[in-house]
């Protein structure tokens, strides 16, 4: 059940010609409050609208969502890319390779390659 000091400040929250709204989503939110008990929910966290809309913002985990996650095994994998990474690279080798800046570039095309820049169009002739 929703306390009634709770219930006086969503309707100073809530503009009165929406307060048929509110009481609507009031109702559906003590519903949903016997619902999450019974599941075995123990604390939400709410937002109400001037509209009179109710969110949940969240819901603490049910007892058997509690019960039910568990410490990681040896074996798991906790970091994946350094084993992903070869030291030796063998044949591959070559495909990573250093390519020297000396070599010619050819300019991308779609990406401005072609148009002349500010400075050499107010060049004087």
């Amino acid at each position: 059940m929703i306390p009634r000091e709770q219930v006086l400040r969503y309707h100073a929250h809530v503009l009165p010609v929406f307060w048929p709204v509110l009481w609507l989503n009031l109702i559906r939110l003590v519903a949903t409050m016997h619902l999450l008990g019974e599941a075995g929910r123990n604390a939400i966290l709410i937002e109400v609208t001037w509209t009179g809309r109710i969110h949940i913002l969240f819901m603490a985990d049910s007892a058997a969502e509690r019960a039910g996650p568990c410490p990681l095994e040896g074996c798991f994998d906790l970091a994946p890319w350094q084993r992903l990474c070869p030291i030796d690279l063998g044949a591959l080798a070559g495909l990573f390779a250093i390519v020297p800046a000396a070599l010619p570039r050819q300019p991308c095309k779609g990406h401005g390659a072609h148009r002349p820049s500010l400075s050499h169009a107010l060049a004087p002739p």
